[in-house]
């Protein structure tokens, strides 16, 4: 290629010492020469090619030679490697291994004798008998396979009342079989003189392997006739002996033999007669000859069978002139072989071998020979250069010319996608193959150019040159379902390489292959392969969906934005869901389930939790602001009030409306039968039997006295509640305190009754008679005090000391029954007495028929200022300077006339106003 390099060692391209490349080089270099000098002198040796490494094909009788051998120039020739073989002659083997022969793994591209081949195979083990016997009958000829023989086959059902009888029939000097057969239990061969083992005039011997349930071999001697049903046997009679040993039969290929010489009955295992005896019996009576055989299998056993016939080999047939005995491999058609089994004619080469066709290689064989076809077509090979096959010559008459087969010119296949098939379909040979010009995405190399096909060899692909593929860039804008690595594919490329570059695949909700056409050369791709995505609606549909047009979206649905026929339109919110912003459906993966969205839950609030509900943590949960809270959040703060049972149930209609809930219902009791205190019920009728709280609280009132609400409690979880009563709370008796502010009659210590519910220390007042009672009607007021009246009483005929009746007292008003306040103003103090600080009149308690009491006048206290003339003081005991008139008397002072003077002074001392001197009176100068 024009790269000069030069280095060290034995291995090209390795270790360089120095290199140039000259761009010019044009011509091809043939000859070497070597130099030395500058004081140097040289020794070379020069590598060249060995025989070994030639690879070269020796012609026949002639044997690669060692590979120690130097071919005499660069290139080696036969002359250097093929030397003359002088020992027995030496084949190769076929391109194929024939029936009954087993390898045992010997190279399959040797060259050796026929003995050093036999010793590579066996004969397969079932089926085949022999031994390998491999022929080679010229020197780098094919090896011919004979000695492994096989043998008829048949097969038998689980029927022991039918006999499968052989097409051939037995010689009558024959008195033995060997045969291989594979059963589990039961099999059975007979040999008779009629082909029919219900004909009663068939006398035969049957012999069965493995019967009595595989434990033992049996033989059985009778006429034909009906089956014997009862025991299961084709033939009547009975077994004459039986023996052996159990499970004679295993299920695999096994080899058994049966005799009948003389009378003597023997059956054993292997393939030599009367070796291995398993059972036998003597027959004094047999004088007739045994000419078919019978096979069956019965008692849950089929059977497999294989007859070893006799073969040509065996046979030792003299054949006529221009004939050759057979192939030791080949059975005869009868227990007795003949010439027409036997005898396989012998050709001779057309022309005396000068008319060779040319799709077939001589190997050397004499010209003139007359041999089999067999013989003859290992005496060629099929021309290596344009032709395929293996030579199997034909020979059909006796020294006739032997006809040429099995090589053919090649076949090739046109496995090119660049090219139309036209004419070349199939496999044809390259004459008979017309292109039919470049495929689409492909083009002519010129203007010019021809399209030229060959065939390499035989089976393979042809070889077609003239059509290049085109190339092309990606477009500037990929469609949308497409994506592929940025910048990519911006210079001419094939569609493989840009899908390699540039990463295309299917965009998300789309699925297939993405594929690339370059439909003109140095034109822009065009993308196809990928296709929305199909997937189907899930069941059930998510909370939240219903499905309002089903037509839109069947079993699989093809959704797309732009389309108008998509699942989406199919779709619509449920009740209680808003469009956020509609019913959206995706389709991630082909084949998959659409994820659907676009529904989102209404919000809603309560402006007031309705009756019957309660917040679970007393903190609330449902909003009370337009649109905060969704259905499911507010159920799950919610519980049933106390009195109720059931579960919430809470829905949004509307988005930002107010909540719906259901689901709690009110428990039901009966009343008790006795009002506890504090409560009455005014309508009791709407309280009889089994009711709800609300329907009786209504006529449930608080009993004067107390205050409150009245509640009924229902205390059951259901709706049975037969034996439970409510319980009544929420009034509370009263609380007041004793005050007597605008409150006359009464009498009471205000500190015992301050916050109590009852007063029972409360009397009536002086002047007032009756039983005083204190109520509390209004919670934290004053006792309301009843019960007191003011009390009736008379004037006493005289009034005591003090007093007396003012100038409006007359007798209607004093004299009789009459209450203190119409007398109260009548009274006044009488002279010396003064008001303390006002006359009170009373009536005292008890009998409302007493008299009146009288208090508030005292009586006035004077002093002793100058005694009149007239007067004399005895001043008793006496010593203080003032007194009233009583205390003064009470002291022992008193009054008398001077001498001189007379009167009665007794009650003359007049203290008028207290605090001043006494005045005198009732005493005057004697006349």
């Amino acid at each position: 290629g024009g790269l000069l390099a030069a280095g060290s060692g034995r291995t090209v391209s390795q270790n360089t010492m120095v290199s140039y490349y000259d761009w010019s080089l044009t011509t091809t270099m043939t000859y070497v020469g070597l130099a030395t000098g500058f004081g140097a002198t040289g020794t070379w040796a020069i590598d060249m090619p060995t025989c070994s490494s030639a690879g070269l094909t020796c012609p026949v009788g002639y044997a690669n030679a060692s590979g120690s051998t130097y071919c005499a120039n660069f290139t080696c020739s036969q002359s250097d490697c093929c030397v003359r073989r002088t020992s027995s002659p030496h084949c190769r083997l076929g391109t194929s291994i024939p029936p009954g022969y087993t390898s045992l793994g010997c190279t399959r591209s040797a060259l050796m004798t026929a003995a050093e081949w036999t010793a590579c195979f066996t004969c397969q083990s079932v089926g085949y008998t022999g031994s390998p016997d491999l022929q080679c009958t010229i020197e780098n000829g094919l090896i011919r396979f004979q000695g492994c023989n096989q043998m008829p086959s048949f097969t038998t059902p689980d029927d022991y009342t039918e006999f499968l009888f052989l097409p051939f029939t037995l010689p009558p000097q024959m008195t033995s079989i060997r045969f291989q057969v594979t059963a589990s239990n039961d099999a059975a061969i007979l040999v008779g003189t009629l082909p029919d083992a219900r004909d009663s005039n068939s006398f035969m011997y049957l012999f069965t392997f493995g019967s009595f349930s595989n434990t033992q071999t049996a033989i059985r001697i009778g006429n034909g006739g009906p089956p014997d049903l009862g025991s299961g046997y084709a033939i009547p009679g009975a077994n004459v002996a039986a023996g052996g040993p159990s499970h004679a039969c295993t299920g695999s290929p096994q080899w058994f033999w049966v005799s009948w010489e003389g009378g003597l009955l023997a059956a054993g295992s292997g393939r030599t007669v009367s070796q291995n005896t398993m059972v036998s019996y003597y027959d004094w009576s047999l004088t007739t000859t045994m000419t078919y055989v019978g096979l069956a299998t019965g008692f849950g056993a089929t059977g497999t069978w294989a007859i070893d016939m006799p073969t040509c080999s065996s046979a030792g047939l003299t054949c006529p002139v221009g004939y050759a005995n057979a192939s030791g491999s080949t059975y005869c058609s009868n227990f007795t072989c003949s010439q027409s089994d036997c005898c396989v004619p012998r050709c001779r080469l057309p022309l005396g071998g000068t008319s060779i066709p040319p799709a077939y290689n001589a190997l050397g064989c004499p010209s003139n020979a007359v041999m089999t076809a067999a013989e003859w077509s290992t005496c060629f090979t099929c021309q290596s250069a344009g032709y395929a096959g293996s030579p199997n010559l034909q020979c059909t008459t006796g020294n006739g010319v032997i006809k040429f087969l099995g090589c053919s010119s090649n076949a090739c296949v046109l496995n090119n996608p660049a090219y139309r098939g036209g004419s070349c379909l199939g496999y044809l040979p390259a004459a008979s193959c017309r292109i039919g010009g470049c495929n689409p995405g492909y083009h002519l190399d010129t203007p010019t150019t021809q399209i030229t096909v060959s065939c390499p060899g035989n089976g393979s692909d042809f070889v077609v040159t003239g059509c290049s593929i085109n190339m092309c860039t990606l477009p500037s804008q990929l469609p949308a379902v497409f994506t592929a690595n940025p910048n990519s594919c911006t210079t001419l490329s094939t569609a493989q390489t840009c899908m390699t570059q540039s990463a295309i695949d299917c965009g998300a909700g789309y699925t297939g292959t993405p594929v690339l056409t370059c439909g003109s050369n140095g034109g822009t791709f065009s993308l196809t392969g990928c296709r929305e995505n199909m997937c189907s609606l899930p069941s059930p549909l998510p909370d939240g969906y219903v499905l309002s047009v089903p037509l839109r979206c069947t079993s699989t649905a093809n959704f797309s934005y732009s389309l108008g026929s998509t699942c989406a339109g199919g779709l619509s919110c449920a009740s209680g869901y808003r469009n956020n912003p509609r019913p959206t459906v995706t389709c991630a993966s082909n084949g998959g389930v659409f994820t659907i969205t676009g529904c989102n839950l209404n919000r809603c609030y309560f402006s007031q939790l309705p009756v019957g509900y309660a917040y679970a943590d007393g903190s609330g949960g449902c909003g009370t602001q337009v649109g905060t809270v969704t259905s499911p959040t507010c159920q799950s703060a919610l519980v049933c009030a106390a009195g109720y049972y059931g579960a919430p149930v809470v829905s949004c209609r509307w988005d930002g409306g107010g909540f719906t809930v259901t689901g709690c219902t009110e428990n039901v009791c009966q009343f008790p039968p006795l009002v506890p205190p504090g409560y009455t019920v005014p309508m009791l009728s709407r309280c009889t039997g089994l009711v709800k709280a609300s329907y009786c609280l209504p006529s449930v009132r608080c009993l004067p006295g107390y205050t409150g609400n009245p509640t009924l409690t229902c205390s059951t979880t259901s709706s049975n509640s037969n034996n439970v009563s409510f319980t009544l709370s929420g009034c509370t008796q009263n609380q007041c305190y004793l005050s007597f502010d605008g409150t006359v009659g009464y009498a009471g210590d205000t500190s015992l009754c301050a916050d109590v519910a009852e007063c029972t220390t409360v009397t009536c007042a002086p002047g007032y008679t009756g039983m005083a009672t204190a109520t509390c009607p209004t919670n934290n007021r004053p006792f309301v005090l009843s019960g007191c009246q003011v009390s009736s009483c008379a004037a006493p005929s005289r009034l005591p000391l003090g007093y007396r009746w003012g100038a409006r007292a007359t007798a209607a008003k004093v004299l009789g029954l009459q209450v203190v306040a119409s007398v109260q103003s009548l009274a006044t103090c009488a002279p010396g007495y003064s008001p303390s600080p006002a006359v009170v009149v009373t009536c005292g308690v008890g009998d409302s028929s007493g008299l009146f009491n009288f208090s508030g006048c005292s009586e006035n206290v004077c002093s002793f200022g100058t005694v009149p003339a007239g007067y004399v003081i005895d001043w008793g005991a006496c010593s203080s300077s003032t007194y009233s008139v009583t205390s003064f008397a009470e002291c022992g002072g008193r009054v008398t006339c001077a001498p001189g003077y007379g009167g009665d002074p007794s009650y003359g001392l007049v203290c008028t106003f207290p605090g001043q001197a006494f005045t005198f009176n009732g005493c005057s100068l004697n006349q």
